[in-house]
Formats: structure tokens, C-alpha cells, sequence
């Protein structure tokens, strides 16, 4: 496990890899995120997210607020510690993980950045819209480096996404992401492609004998009772969520949580500016944040 308040930047052959290898795809066409791209653009940038690419905004693609950006910046209540991160539900309407007096605020922060995001999807990337399924939208205001978390939970060990009370049974999942510090960058750190390091990896995390056994368990829902999520989570999920934490599990002391075995497959680093930035990625790509 990495040690207290280390970062990629201070090992210098992951630094240089990193330096070496900032390559993304920058999006220029696009006129305030309102206005919709001609179609096969749309198409375009679709299959580049599906490839495991990720888009970066120079400049902000939909509405969110400096006075909002400084206000949550500003957020340093006991539930915020308590709690990994601030959700909102957008089918639902509800905020969770606050619970101080302004909440109503953060609740009609949130409330706006989703929809604003949600609206922004369909534009930007029409041959999706009336078709994603929503999820949350999360409010992280503690940074990922140096956290005391337990090692499934924390963020700056390289995983790919998986949910375990939301299973998505094969489908991809898209996130975008938003830097509102003024003074400090986000970093993220990724990897090949999912289709080759799982190629390479999949099998030492059971791959096997999840498929084997995936017969066999939908016969035992018959004939016991289970946790309703394991009803719905269909073997694809459940080995997704295991290859999530293997991949923690294999952390290597100095190296951020990145397995031995993945220091051959190279990185590539990730550096938001100060102040807004937005990437639109979708999983499954091996990545970590510091």
C-alpha cells in the first residue's frame, strides 16, 4: 500500500512514463455544450469513449456557477468526513451524505449540476440520448491522496469501475468529471485498454470460475433466498466487481496502488488544470486518481 501523502510524480520512472505519454483527445467543435454535434461527429466521439478514450473540455460544456464551484469548495462539514462523497439521485430527487444547515443549498447545487450534465450527454453525444440509464451525481471534498480508507474503498489504487448495488450487466458505464479547485489539478492515472489487460489478467482473478459457476447460481436462487442484489447482479457484475478488488488486493508499496504485473503494460497520466475541466470516459478502463 502506498504510504502517506506519496504521489506518482515522486517515483521517477513513473514520472517519466507519465510525461511521456499525455495523449487525449481534446475537444474543439463544440459551442457551449447547447448546441448538437452533425451526427456522424457524434458517432465519432461515441465509438472513441466506447474504445476506452477519454474526452477533455478546454473550457466548461454546460452551466455550473463560480459562486457554486466556491461554495462547495468552501464545504468542510463532519458529514463530508463521515462519508465518502455527496450524492445526489437524480430519478428520486435526494441528496445524501449532508447534513448540515445548507443542505437545502447543496441540494439545489447538485440538483442543477446533474441536470445540466444529463442535458449536456444528450447533445454532445445524441446516438445516446432517450437511451442511458441515470445514476448518481457525487461531490468528492477530500482529496483522494492520503486518505484513510479501507484498501477495497479507496480511489487512488488502480481498479476499474464497479458498483456493487448497482449492477449494469454488461452495459458501459459513463462518467464525467469535473475539477472545481482553483488552486490545485486533479490527476489521473490510466492504462491500456480494458479488452488487453483483461486479457492478460482477467484469468488470475477467477475469470474461469465465475463463468462456471454462473449456471449453477442462478439454479440456487430457486431454491434459497438471497440478498436482493445478488438476485439482480448477473455474472458479468459479479465478476467485474471481483476483478475490481483483486486489482487493489495487488497493490505494490511506491507504486499508487499499480500491480507489478500492470508496470509492463505503461501508463498514462492524466493532469487536469487549475480551476474547471471536464473528461467524459467510459468504463471499463483500469484508472486511479491522487
Amino acid at each position: 500500500m502506498p504510504r502517506p501523502g506519496y504521489s506518482p510524480y515522486s517515483n521517477p520512472s513513473c514520472a517519466a512514463r507519465i510525461r511521456n505519454s499525455l495523449l487525449m483527445i481534446s475537444v474543439e467543435d463544440l459551442d457551449n455544450g447547447q448546441r448538437q454535434l452533425e451526427p456522424q461527429r457524434a458517432r465519432t466521439y461515441c465509438e472513441e469513449l466506447e474504445r476506452g478514450e477519454i474526452l477533455f473540455f478546454h473550457q466548461s460544456p454546460f452551466d455550473l456557477p463560480a459562486g457554486d464551484r466556491s461554495f462547495l469548495i468552501s464545504q468542510r462539514t463532519s458529514s463530508s468526513r463521515v462519508h465518502k462523497n455527496i450524492s445526489y439521485r437524480p430519478s428520486s430527487d435526494e441528496l445524501r451524505g449532508f447534513t448540515g444547515s445548507e443542505r437545502q443549498q447543496v441540494h439545489g447545487i447538485m440538483r442543477h449540476y446533474s441536470a445540466q450534465v444529463i442535458q449536456f450527454v444528450a447533445n454532445f453525444l445524441s446516438p445516446y440520448a432517450g437511451r442511458f440509464i441515470l445514476d448518481y451525481a457525487s461531490f468528492r471534498p477530500l482529496e483522494e491522496e492520503g486518505r484513510q480508507l479501507p484498501l477495497h474503498k479507496r480511489n487512488d489504487l488502480l481498479h476499474v469501475d464497479a458498483f456493487p448495488s448497482r449492477p449494469t450487466h454488461g452495459g458501459r458505464i459513463l462518467r464525467v468529471f469535473t475539477n472545481i479547485s482553483s488552486d490545485k489539478p486533479r490527476v489521473w492515472i490510466t492504462t491500456d485498454e480494458f479488452r488487453s489487460l483483461a486479457g492478460r489478467y482477467a484469468r488470475g482473478a477467477g475469470l474461469e470460475q465465475y463463468a462456471r459457476s454462473a449456471w449453477r447460481r442462478r439454479l440456487s436462487a430457486f431454491g434459497r433466498v438471497l440478498p436482493i442484489t445478488a438476485l439482480k447482479r448477473s455474472p458479468y457484475d459479479s465478476f467485474m466487481l471481483r476483478f475490481h478488488d483483486y486489482l487493489k488486493e495487488n497493490a505494490e508499496e511506491g507504486t499508487v496502488g499499480i500491480p507489478a504485473h500492470v508496470h509492463l503494460a505503461g501508463l498514462y497520466g492524466w493532469m487536469s488544470p487549475r480551476g474547471p475541466f471536464w473528461t467524459v470516459r467510459a468504463g471499463a478502463d483500469f484508472h486511479h486518481s491522487v
